[in-house]
């Protein structure tokens, strides 16, 4: 399973992101423009019913140095803050998240640190 960023680990920029999608998109916006719900059943219960039963998994923490054009690109191909999903508020959008980013980090560098996983199932 996939390790999620614990509160002391969330970097202040990425409530900013949140704070600026609920306010132009409403509270459910992940919900409702967000890919699909995870399958009832998890990765590791599937993988060992499979003929692929044998698992390894490595991790690690990776950390990203984003800089503002990045964090809006990334932003942008997101299902639930695409182009396609903000439509007439994409102006506003753009120009709020650049501007709060740019007074939470002047110098436009954005840090975080991600658990990162690699799994490997085999045939045993």
């Amino acid at each position: 399973m996939i390790r999620e960023l614990g509160d002391a680990a969330r970097p202040a920029w990425l409530d900013i992101i949140e704070s600026v999608c609920t306010d132009v998109l409403g509270p459910g916006y992940r919900q409702e423009h967000g890919p699909a719900a995870h399958p009832a059943e998890g990765r590791d219960d599937a993988l060992a019913r499979s003929a692929f039963s044998r698992v390894e998994t490595a991790r690690w923490d990776q950390t990203f140095t984003r800089t503002l054009d990045e964090l809006f690109g990334l932003q942008s191909s997101f299902s639930y803050s695409s182009p396609a999903v903000l439509g007439t508020r994409q102006a506003a959008f753009e120009e709020r998240l650049r501007r709060e980013l740019t007074e939470f980090s002047p110098n436009g560098a954005f840090e975080n640190t991600v658990p990162i996983e690699a799994v490997i199932a085999i045939r045993p």
